[in-house]
């Protein structure tokens, strides 16, 4: 071995080792604390064992929860609503109270997917916290678009009950056949709409059953992307689209004159599109971010 040969290999085999070092000690100490984390937990659930059981004597509260753990009553306090919320398995039981607090503040359904994402992308608080906000004003305005959607059905209903009645009453002579042709009209636009409106509902509710499912795969690594589309595919489906639906902003005019059935039934499938889009940018938001190499831990 020449000079140069052996001044690379002394110049890169400590390098790499010192890497190599430094990321088994940071594996060792990220499953150290996960440790933590759960037994901070388990400290809560006895915490809240004593407290509901009563054992500790009145007035003797704070100073028994000082005396035991070093905590303030109001430190308890926060652990014992984590403890009272995070179940044994959870995956909010490798992450920090302040962490779990911010989780908490999810629906129930939404939290797991949401701590099991937490984790596996090694969020900081600040991340997690702007991430649940995110996750919330998505929500919030899909709930905002599914209500006036449902508003818009009801007064649909409601204006053609309305008009039945107004065409229902009937002269003395009786009802002629133009007004009979009319109100057997609106009885079949006031069944549609009934009827489609009890659809829209359980086809919403099939649709956040669905979502939340896959939200949960999604964050635990389980979705099947073997078959995920390409930018030519996506390009494609959008031209396709644009080309058959591209013209339904320049219609206001034409609307203006469609059926109240025939403007619902287009209302829900604009907002079909708003969800998707919603959901598209937030995967377009998404960040790969490099781990170190844990070879050898």
């Amino acid at each position: 071995m020449n000079e140069r040969e052996e001044m690379k290999v002394t110049c890169i085999e400590p390098d790499q080792q010192a890497l190599v070092t430094l990321a088994n000690i940071e594996y060792r100490i990220s499953v150290h604390m996960q440790g933590t984390y759960r037994e901070i937990l388990a400290v809560g659930r006895c915490l809240v064992e004593a407290k509901e059981a009563g054992l500790v004597p009145h007035g003797q509260w704070e100073e028994w929860v000082r005396r035991n753990t070093g905590m303030s009553e109001r430190q308890a306090q926060r652990l014992m609503q984590a403890a009272r919320n995070v179940q044994t398995g959870s995956a909010m039981e490798s992450l920090p109270i302040s962490k779990i607090q911010v989780i908490l503040s999810l629906p129930e359904p939404e939290r797991e997917a949401m701590a099991e994402q937490a984790a596996s992308e090694d969020m900081s608080l600040r991340e997690l916290q702007e991430e649940v906000r995110r996750q919330k004003q998505l929500a919030d305005e899909a709930n905002e678009r599914a209500h006036r959607s449902e508003i818009s059905r009801a007064n649909t209903v409601e204006k053609l009950r309305a008009e039945l009645a107004a065409a229902q009453q009937a002269p003395a002579a009786g009802i002629s056949p133009e007004a009979q042709a009319e109100i057997d009209r609106l009885k079949g636009e006031l069944a549609d709409a009934e009827a489609y409106a009890e659809q829209q509902a359980e086809q919403r509710q099939q649709a956040q059953r669905e979502m939340l499912a896959m939200q949960t795969q999604a964050a635990r690594g389980e979705l099947d992307t073997a078959g995920s589309l390409n930018s030519f595919d996506i390009a494609a489906a959008v031209r396709t689209f644009i080309g058959a639906a591209g013209v339904l902003p320049h219609m206001g005019a034409t609307l203006a004159h469609a059926s109240a059935a025939q403007r619902q039934e287009i209302w829900q499938y604009v907002d079909m599109v708003a969800t998707w889009v919603d959901g598209a940018q937030q995967a377009l938001r998404t960040v790969a971010v490099p781990f170190a190499d844990e070879q050898g831990v």
